[in-house]
């Protein structure tokens, strides 16, 4: 990917904020992941559970070398490093969300961060989102408001123009680079079959990581790798040993 085409999705990104990235993951890679995390999943006890099969694990990384790659993904570094040039991993967490009954009345609209003008594009944090199932318009998805990052003093959520809700809907492998004070939210649907999903957030090095769940395997913070960015690996939860 050339500077002049990565320029362009950072335009993208600054005027949307956020990216749709279609084939981030191969399908055999994400055959490799879901079977590794089907055998996780059947001799541990992911932690956050909140009905109807919803299930959450944030350390994950520290049993499932398979996920490696989604963190330090060749295909989307260029993007990562254009965006957040000192570019460190700060959390992660693996979830599956079975169809269910139980529909809320309305969508759990909401930001994670409000920007944060020290940095470009005022990315106090940046969040990636995997599928790792196919998901269409009949099945639980990711929801985004388009543009609302830059306008987070006066768009509230919940409260924002329907028309620039944008539905991220793709076949397994698709991903989605997101601003996190864009107003984004989990749209759940009846009929909708089991949605698998990755989640994982980037920072700044001279920021404290933003997670106070996922610790960094030492497998990958004793990386020596050209390719990745110098502190890629060096944060450390508040707490952690």
């Amino acid at each position: 990917m050339n500077a002049q085409n990565l320029d362009a999705l950072r335009q993208k990104f600054d005027e949307k904020g956020f990216l749709i990235l279609p084939g981030a993951l191969m399908p055999q890679e994400v055959r490799v992941i879901n079977e590794a995390l089907d055998r996780d999943l059947k001799s541990n006890d992911w932690p956050l559970k909140r009905g109807d099969g919803h299930l959450q694990d944030a350390n994950i990384l520290l049993r499932v070398p398979e996920l490696d790659l989604t963190v330090e993904n060749p295909r989307l570094m260029p993007i990562l490093r254009t965006l957040i040039e000192d570019v460190t991993f700060d959390e992660f967490s693996a979830m599956f969300r079975n169809p269910t009954q139980v529909i809320p009345e309305k969508p759990a609209w909401h930001r994670d961060f409000k920007r944060n003008e020290t940095y470009p594009l005022g990315i106090h944090a940046l969040s990636l989102v995997y599928y790792l199932s196919d998901v269409s318009n009949t099945d639980h998805c990711f929801a985004m408001v388009e543009g609302t990052h830059n306008r987070w003093r006066d768009v509230k959520p919940g409260e924002h123009d329907r028309a620039r809700e944008v539905d991220l809907l793709g076949p397994a492998g698709t991903a989605a680079f997101f601003h996190t004070a864009l107003v984004h939210t989990a749209r759940l649907r009846l009929g909708s079959r089991q949605r698998r999903t990755l989640h994982l957030y980037y920072g700044h090095a001279d920021t404290p990581q933003i997670s106070n769940y996922t610790d960094i395997p030492d497998r990958l913070r004793s990386k020596t790798d050209p390719f990745l960015p110098p502190k890629f690996y060096s944060k450390r939860r508040a707490g952690a040993k």
